[in-house]
């Protein structure tokens, strides 16, 4: 009866937070009936707008903030909006790692499968290092690869030889080693030789058994033999180029060779080769004409008629496409444009089997949302298995949690993900006081800020902090991860940084002395 208990509250002078924060506390226990699909989408909108509207009232910020830490929030947009809802009315370093973890947690299970007690469960696992032996457990390299990717430098803290022998253990027979090389190559062995030096014989042994396996398991891969038939032919295509050069000083372009059938000699002496090319004849150059007055169809069955290279035609059409989806991105067409032209890149990249043309297609192209950008990576992500495809998922998630999915731009987007300048990016925010945005993306890669972190990047973070930038806003940053971060990468900027502690401490006593 929170109604009557209000009224009864304001009549005699008794703590109103009270009535709200008990009426809260039920609307949890909807909510997590709610996560578990207890009610309809009516039923927790209203729940979740009930919610929000006494959290309004609350001035205690510890049970505001602890409130939006444990509810079971029933969709991705919601636990979102209620957490950046908090983080707008409070300083809070536990709401600016939520919504980092909410974001990771997004990418590994996608939007459309969020549920709220999963959520709340994995937000309050802080065991990362469990987290990916699950996943790689399971098979799931990719869900392990996220989270390495994300907690990077919160795994170094703690390496050890066991630690290593785990992650080495937990890794399935059967996984395909075209999966796993690109992440050993490019991220785990790096990391081992530089966090934990000593483990690399043990890592050197394991790939050593790990390969006379593969041997076994993988003999019969006719991925690998089509690479080495493909190399021998270009191998005997470029001697038969330089006998043609020396012999009659002949000059012609591997294309074209490729192209051009030879009338051998019955014995007699050959002084001279003559190569003429017929260019109004070549089906290819009438192939090319069709292609550059965009007339796709008309191109493709040219191509099929001719034998002629299907995917071009596919690629020069994608390309056709990318430029119109960045006039969609910068406003110039209308919401049903957009997405014809987003199912028409997807039917498309669907017909493409070069690998790298498809990864790279879906890491340039300026998805108009949020959600198109994460479903076109994500179908990247089930064909290949892409470290790079990977780590823009990742980043997609930090572009997200810093603009928020309304505010989502395509050639914004780009830019950050061509933008791998991590510190340049935190120190950009320090100068526009976005104290809460340059948290965020230290907290996501401080792993890679650790490897190249010195003296004049430590100067460079400490010059661009606003003067009017609140202490109870900066000191929970300073107190909880910066100070102790210098202290483990960079201890000889100690100095530097009680220098600075100092003087900041000295202004503070003018500027915000009462």
């Amino acid at each position: 009866m929170f109604e009557e208990a209000e009224k009864f509250a304001i009549t005699f002078d008794l703590d109103l937070e009270l009535v709200y924060k008990v009426k809260l506390d039920f609307v949890l226990e909807q909510l997590a009936s709610a996560s578990v699909g207890g009610y309809g989408e009516g039923v927790w909108s209203e729940l979740v707008e009930e919610a929000k509207t006494n959290l309004m009232k609350i001035t205690d910020e510890q049970y505001v903030v602890e409130y939006c830490l444990k509810a079971p929030w029933p969709t991705f947009e919601t636990a979102e909006k209620m957490l950046n809802h908090a983080a707008t009315r409070y300083s809070s370093l536990q709401i600016q790692e939520a919504l980092a973890r909410l974001a990771t947690f997004c990418s590994l299970h996608g939007l459309d499968n969020f549920n709220g007690i999963a959520w709340i469960e994995f937000l309050n696992s802080m065991d990362n290092l469990g987290d990916i032996l699950a996943h790689l457990r399971e098979g799931d390299l990719k869900g392990a690869q996220l989270i390495w990717l994300r907690y990077e430098g919160h795994i170094a803290a703690e390496f050890d030889e066991r630690n290593l022998k785990a992650v080495l253990d937990v890794i399935p027979e059967d996984l395909p080693s075209q999966d796993l090389c690109p992440w050993f190559r490019t991220v785990f062995v790096p990391f081992v030789r530089r966090v934990l030096p000593s483990g690399q014989k043990i890592l050197e042994r394991w790939l050593e058994q790990r390969a006379r396996n593969l041997e076994l398991t993988e003999k019969d891969d006719d991925y690998g033999a089509e690479e080495v038939e493909s190399l021998k032919s270009l191998v005997s295509n470029l001697r038969q180029l330089l006998d043609l050069h020396r012999k009659y000083s002949c000059r012609l372009s591997l294309s074209v060779f490729e192209k051009v059938c030879f009338l051998f000699s019955r014995g007699e002496p050959i002084s001279s080769v003559v190569v003429r090319c017929f260019t109004e004849a070549l089906p290819e150059n009438r192939l090319s004409r069709l292609l550059h007055k965009h007339m796709f169809e008309e191109a493709e069955k040219f191509a099929i008629t001719f034998d002629l290279d299907l995917e071009l035609v596919y690629k020069v059409k994608l390309d056709f496409v990318l430029e119109q989806l960045t006039s969609a991105s910068v406003g110039g067409y209308g919401e049903g444009v957009w997405s014809e032209l987003v199912e028409e890149a997807k039917t498309n990249l669907m017909k493409i089997t070069d690998e790298q043309y498809v990864v790279e297609y879906c890491l340039k192209a300026p998805w108009p949302t949020f959600e198109t950008a994460e479903k076109m990576l994500n179908h990247v992500a089930t064909r290949y298995s892409s470290l790079q495809i990977q780590e823009a998922l990742a980043r997609l998630a930090t572009f997200c949690s810093l603009h928020g999915l309304d505010n989502f731009n395509g050639i914004a987007w780009i830019e950050f993900l061509n933008s791998m300048d991590n510190l340049g990016d935190i120190l950009a925010h320090l100068r526009e006081g976005d104290l809460k945005g340059a948290q965020l993306i230290w907290l996501r890669y401080e792993g890679h800020i650790a490897a190249e972190f010195d003296e004049r990047n430590l100067k460079a973070v400490l010059d661009v902090i606003p003067e009017d930038l609140p202490s109870e806003d900066l000191c929970p940053w300073f107190r909880t991860v910066f100070v102790p971060f210098v202290r483990r990468v960079l201890p000889s900027g100690q100095k530097v940084l009680e220098r600075w502690l100092e003087q900041r401490a000295r202004n503070l006593e003018l500027t915000e002395k009462v």
